[in-house]
Formats: structure tokens, sequence, C-alpha cells
């Protein structure tokens, strides 16, 4: 009698999850000039991680951010940084950048 065996090596992975946050606030870094945002000061957000973490996440444990430092003055497309606790992964973010006027200082 022949006796066949087989291995069999499963990953198991904690269960995803998928949350969303609307209308998160932007910070705007900027420099001594003045970045007036144009359009969408707020943005919504879909992120994804391990179940536990993302039931818990906050929305005030998610930063968006529009680097404006280092511009000149007038109207800019600047795209919106995400920056999410460890673990949790941007799926999407709308809009993916804001219209910004830089203001020299003198002119506010």
């Amino acid at each position: 009698i022949a006796l066949n065996y087989v291995t069999v090596e499963v990953e198991v992975r904690p269960k995803q999850q998928e949350r969303t946050f609307g209308g998160v606030p932007i910070e705007v870094l900027a420099s001594p000039q003045e970045a007036a945002v144009s359009r969408n000061s707020s943005a919504n957000i879909i992120v994804e991680g391990e179940e536990k973490l993302v039931q818990s996440l906050t929305e005030s444990q998610i930063k968006l951010q529009l680097d404006c430092r280092g511009l000149g003055t007038g109207r800019h497309l600047v795209p919106i940084q995400a920056i999410s606790p460890d673990g949790v992964e941007v799926k999407e973010l709308n809009p993916r950048s804001v219209l910004v006027n830089i203001v020299a200082s003198d002119e506010r």
C-alpha cells in the first residue's frame, strides 16, 4: 500500500476593513506668505487596514496636508498629502489636489 502525503501551508492574516471619513480638514503648511485655499478646505478619504485598527481609528488620527512652502505668489494646484497611522493605508482621496492662491504678505 502506497501512502501519499500532502503538506499545505496556510497564511492566516487579520481581517481587513475599509472605512470612509468625510470632510476631513486639510492643514495648509506655508512659510512667511499666506496660503489662501480657493476651494475645498476638507477632503473625503477611504482607508483600509486590520479590522481592529480601522474600527478604533478617529478622524483626528488622519492628517491631510497641503505643502505650500517654497511656492511663489499666484495660483497653484497642490496635491494633498495624506498621513495615516501605521497599518492603515489610504485607498482613496477626494479631491486629490486643491487650488491655492499664494498672496505676498504685503498684499493681505
